[in-house]
């Protein structure tokens, strides 16, 4: 007789096994119980309350408005997104 047992495994219904097989997907958990959301709204905030205390600076010429842009998020954006990824 061999060593192997000839006993029958667990038997699993269809909802189970189908559920047991479906992996989700890495970005699903992030978004559920990371720290991703939270972070994309404060870095949007701060570039937005950035970009409205200067609005006379960068409104009406779209080079202003590209240089207000590349400011704000290198001094806020930048150093925000920085600490929530070492988080």
């Amino acid at each position: 007789m061999s060593a192997v047992g000839t006993r029958p495994g667990p038997t699993v219904s269809g909802a189970a096994r189908t559920r047991g097989t479906v992996r989700d997907h890495p970005v699903r958990a992030e978004l559920l119980r990371g720290l991703a959301p939270w972070a994309g709204v404060i870095v949007g905030c701060a570039i937005g309350l950035a970009m409205a205390l200067r609005a006379s600076w960068w409104q009406g010429s779209w080079s202003e408005t590209q240089s207000a842009l590349r400011y704000a998020s290198a001094l806020f954006g930048a150093p925000l997104a920085g600490a929530a990824g070492c988080w």
